[in-house]
């Protein structure tokens, strides 16, 4: 990925909470789906051999959150200023790491806390948050 994005971190603590209180089978399969996401992150991050699982759960978290496509979409439209090629496993974490801001949107959309998905990215200007790690 070659734009950077920023997400409202405390919006994911907001949808941690709601999931928490797992309400519906939708907030226990968000809460599943988000902590697989990072457990394979951490794998991945450690061993390259789990990339492959890592673009299998991206196309079945794709198909589950539609948040996610729209989260890709606005980095299409954003200008790109970064000439570095990321490696593989780069690319899968930080696809990854979007497919959890997917998945927070979703509970927070689904539970009226925001509307939509810009309501959850920062300027990129103000480069003050960090994505999800």
């Amino acid at each position: 990925m070659s734009n950077l994005i920023f997400f409202q971190e405390e919006m994911f603590y907001v949808a941690q909470n709601l999931i928490n209180f797992k309400e519906t089978k939708d907030d226990v399969k968000a809460g599943a789906d988000l902590q697989y996401t990072n457990q394979l992150i951490n794998c991945i991050s450690l061993d390259p051999k789990y990339i492959q699982n890592g673009w299998d759960l991206n196309m079945r978290l794709r198909m589950e959150y539609p948040e996610i496509d729209d989260i890709q979409n606005i980095i299409n439209r954003m200008p790109s200023d970064n000439v570095k090629i990321p490696n593989p496993k780069e690319i899968i974490v930080e696809i990854l790491k979007m497919d959890c801001w997917g998945i927070v949107a979703h509970v927070l959309i689904k539970h009226g806390k925001i509307k939509e998905i810009k309501d959850i990215i920062k300027n990129p200007a103000k480069r003050q948050s960090r994505t999800l790690s």
